[in-house]
């Protein structure tokens, strides 16, 4: 079964996701705040990562963005807001989160369904699975997948 980490710190809306996300086929590991959220993370085999933008008094979500990716570059993370901005969505973008979605939209229960699922679909195309421990294990692979992440640093961000 496909297992992901979600990380909010409102409870009620850490609740609805997951519901919203088992419904759709997935194992939920919660977290409460960024700090629980690397917690798990490091102890955990989470190729994808839906986390909260703000959340006070502990790592926010891009703090949490930007520790997962000096870890592992290879996990997919996606970025859920109430409060953005243009510059919070700037830099989640530059760290490589893979969708920045807004709480409270009309599309945003469809958006992040459709969004966990192509991230779930990028794993295996990166990697032909979604289980880091054997993808991580094969030095050829994540070479390979190294190298595609420098290059598309190159490419300039236009929003």
């Amino acid at each position: 079964m496909k297992v992901l980490l979600v990380d909010d710190d409102d409870d009620v809306m850490l609740e609805a996701l997951e519901k919203a996300i088992r419904r759709n086929g997935y194992e939920v590991e919660l977290a409460k705040n960024g700090d629980e959220g690397w917690e798990r993370f490091q102890k955990g085999n989470h190729p994808v990562v839906v986390t909260d933008l703000r959340m006070p008094e502990s790592l926010d979500g891009l703090d949490l963005l930007e520790k997962i990716r000096k870890q592992n570059s290879l996990t997919q993370v996606i970025i859920i807001t109430g409060h953005g901005g243009k510059d919070d969505a700037i830099r989640a973008l530059n760290l490589e989160a893979f969708r920045y979605i807004e709480k409270g939209s009309s599309e945003m229960s469809r958006d992040l369904s459709d969004a966990i699922r192509l991230a779930f679909e990028r794993c295996e195309e990166e990697g032909g699975d979604t289980d880091f421990t054997s993808l991580l294990s094969n030095p050829e692979k994540r070479s390979s997948i190294e190298k595609i992440r420098e290059l598309a640093k190159e490419i300039p961000v236009v929003l």
